[in-house]
């Protein structure tokens, strides 16, 4: 994978902590989905929440950890894939990194 530029390096690291809390914050609303029904029992509501919160938490480590310049264009991709940016958060790339991205996995 290419190195990122500059600017789309400054951009990925301003970036980062905004999906990384807008991917929790969708984590919260699918656990509150499994539990909002008032006659909701825990017990059976219980393995398929571990689960969601396993499989999310892996999925978490995937797209988030390892910030590196030379991994971002990889995260930027990861981030676009998971529909984590909106399409004005991706134009704030440069041209070449959003054709990358895009040739990569068009949408």
């Amino acid at each position: 994978m290419h190195s990122i530029p500059e600017r789309d390096w400054k951009v990925v690291k301003q970036l980062h902590p905004v999906l990384l809390q807008r991917y929790c914050q969708q984590v919260f609303q699918e656990v509150h989905a499994l539990t909002e029904e008032d006659d909701c029992d825990y017990h059976d509501a219980y393995q398929p929440l571990y689960d969601l919160v396993h499989n999310r938490n892996k999925a978490m480590r995937d797209l988030f950890d390892g910030l590196t310049r030379s991994k971002a264009t990889l995260m930027v991709l990861a981030w676009k894939n998971n529909k984590l940016m909106t399409d004005e958060e991706f134009e704030r790339f440069s041209e070449a990194t959003q054709a990358l991205v895009n040739h990569i996995h068009p949408l």
